[in-house]
């Protein structure tokens, strides 16, 4: 939910979101992309900081604090998966997880 509220979010206004859920070996891999600014390249290896913001003036317009990409790391990693993201200013965000599956 934090990834997709964060699609959301972060959309252009006539901006487009994707889901897309496969199976790859042992593991589930759900990507999320929104269409949109986009993140800058010197950014992405902090957005999974706590309280890190990419532009710290849309706090106070968007009510955020910049959790809840940690939060969403942190959850995922306690589950043994991984979180990645891919970005292309002016373009789109992807941010992708990848889940262990569980064995019967």
């Amino acid at each position: 939910m934090i990834l997709f509220d964060n699609a959301v979010k972060y959309a252009n206004v006539r901006g487009s979101i994707s889901l897309l859920l496969k199976k790859s070996h042992h593991h589930v891999i759900l990507s999320i992309t929104n269409t949109g600014e986009g993140i800058p390249v010197e950014h992405i290896h902090k957005v999974f900081d706590r309280f890190y913001r990419t532009d710290p003036s849309r706090s106070r317009t968007s009510g955020s604090y910049g959790l809840g990409l940690a939060i969403a790391k942190t959850i995922i990693e306690q589950h043994g998966g991984k979180i990645s993201v891919q970005s292309i200013l002016s373009e789109r965000t992807t941010f992708s997880i990848e889940l262990p599956t569980i064995n019967s």
